[in-house]
This record gives structure tokens, sequence and C-alpha cells, in this order.
């Protein structure tokens, strides 16, 4: 190996004293850009998500995954003043706006469209109710079928006019488009490459992701990491995992993976079905399952 050799790749060997350099560096700025969801018990636990880092959520049908997605952005949104970017790949941007308006004014959809198809003189103030709880500073893309390198240009478009970028939200994973024969090789590809763009751009991801065959057919069954459509590579990509689903007619939310710390932890969620606003977390035991009562799923 060749002076210039050894110089290059000495870079990358850390000593102690360069460790501790770059971790007090890092703690400098660590909190104003590490995202949080707004629930204070699960963003005590996982200590939020930092600049590099991918946090996946995977949820059973019927359990107001989007709908969570778009309620943690918004509140990172308000809570620092970044712009956030939004890939909604599943849901058109007027069905992402007029939740938006659900989430901000406590309305259900039925009054949302009913205002803005009368032009009620409340549609400005519910426009600006939209705009201070975080929708100023969130950039909607609704192109679908998006690859990651396509994900990645539109991001750094947007640093450019909206920077400082706070974190990139996706919905979903299962509607990008990827290489490979199989939904085991997509995800994969997709989950990695994800990562590696998180790690390049220094920018927190937070994935939707869908539950596999197996947990669709059984709504009620509490939920596990292997629950991931398209198999474990999505928890390895990942560095926190969290899952929705219902038990008993009660909406949950279990930690599934933590590299800050505990996993396994179930929470009670308090949540305003009529206006998809989640508002609480609570630490919990999983209650047993009423075996007469018969389960509804919305």
């Amino acid at each position: 190996m060749n002076n210039d050799e050894v110089k290059g790749y000495s870079g990358d060997l850390l000593t102690f004293d360069q460790r501790a350099g770059r971790y007090q560096q890092y703690m400098a700025k660590i909190d104003s850009k590490r995202f949080t969801t707004g629930l204070a018990e699960i963003d005590y636990h996982i200590r939020g998500v930092a600049p590099g880092e991918v946090m996946t959520i995977i949820a059973y049908s019927g359990t107001f995954k989007s709908a969570y997605l778009q309620n943690i952005i918004h509140q990172f949104a308000t809570r620092t003043a970044m712009y956030q970017i939004m890939f909604s790949m599943e849901m058109p941007v007027e069905k992402v706006f007029e939740r938006e308006m659900q989430i901000a004014n406590q309305l259900s959809g039925r009054e949302v469209e009913r205002h803005f198809k009368a032009l009620s003189p409340y549609v400005m103030d519910l426009c600006n109710k939209g705009k201070s709880n975080g929708g100023e500073h969130v950039i909607v893309c609704e192109k679908p079928r998006l690859t990651i390198e396509q994900i990645k240009k539109y991001v750094e478009v947007a640093q450019v006019k909206y920077s400082p970028l706070g974190c990139i939200g996706i919905d979903y994973l299962g509607l990008m488009k990827g290489d490979g024969k199989t939904i085991f090789e997509r995800m994969a590809e997709l989950s990695f490459g994800l990562k590696d763009m998180a790690k390049e751009l220094q920018i927190p991801v937070i994935l939707l992701g869908q539950v596999n065959r197996g947990y669709a057919a059984s709504q009620d069954k509490e939920i596990e990491m292997d629950a991931a459509k398209g198999g474990g590579d999505i928890e390895a990509a990942a560095d926190f995992m969290l899952g929705l689903f219902k038990h008993n007619d009660e909406l949950y939310m279990k930690i599934l993976k933590n590299r800050n710390g505990r996993n396994n932890i179930n929470f009670k969620v308090t949540m305003d079905v009529e206006c998809l606003r989640f508002q609480d977390a609570t630490e919990c035991e999983l209650p047993k399952q009423d075996k007469g009562r018969k389960v509804v799923h919305i």
C-alpha cells in the first residue's frame, strides 16, 4: 500500500479522542435535528430519530397509519419550524390536504368537505389553523411508484428551496419501485437503499410499511417484528420500528425495535377517530382478549 492509500484510509480510523470529539459535536446540535413523535412516553424510550436514522412503522389495515404519519410530521414541523417532506404514494394530495384540515381543526372529513364546497367564510380560518399546525412547513410529493434515486432527487431539490429539512416521510414502502424478482428481494433492496440515503443526506427517514399476509389474516393479533411485509430485511435496515394494531377494539402501538433502549413495550393510544388526531400514548400491559366480543374494524 502506498502513502496516498495509507493517508486515504487512515482518515476513517478514529482514535478514542477523535470519537469523543465527534460525539461532543454531535450532542451540541442533536436536540434541534432529532425527530420526535410528540407522544411523550414513546419519545422517552426511543429518544428521537437522529439524522441518518430510519424509523419504520408497520401496521394492520384500519389502524390509521397514514394519519399517524401526518400527525407526527406536522407536530414536528410545528415544534421546530423546519420544513418536512412527505411522499404520499398512496393518497392524492387532495386527500392529504383534507386530512390536514381534519387534524388541525378537529373536524370530520365530512365537515371539511362541507365548508370547502360551500365556500364557507370559515375556510380562511381553517387554512390558517392548518398552516399554524405545521402545514406551512410540510412539502408533499404525490408522485406514485418512486425509486430511491427519484426520492433522493426530490429531497435534494427541497433542500435547495426549503432548507433545512427536518425529516423525510414515505407513505409507503410497498408502493415504491425497486429491483428484484420477488417481494423479498425488492423490499431488501429498498430498505437498505433508504437507510443508505438517510445516512448520505443526514436526514431522519420515517417509513410506513404493511403487515404480511399471515398477520393480515388475523386482525386482532398483537403485532410482532416478523409482521413486516417483505421479510426481516425491513427490520434489519431500521434503527427503530413501531407497530400499530388493535386489541379488543382499542388501538395500541408497540415499540418493536429500539437502538436506544427497551423494546417490546405496548402503549394504549388515545385518538379522535373523527378528526384523525393522535392525542396520547400510555405504556400498558396488553389486556386479555375478550373472547365473547365481536371485533369491528374501522
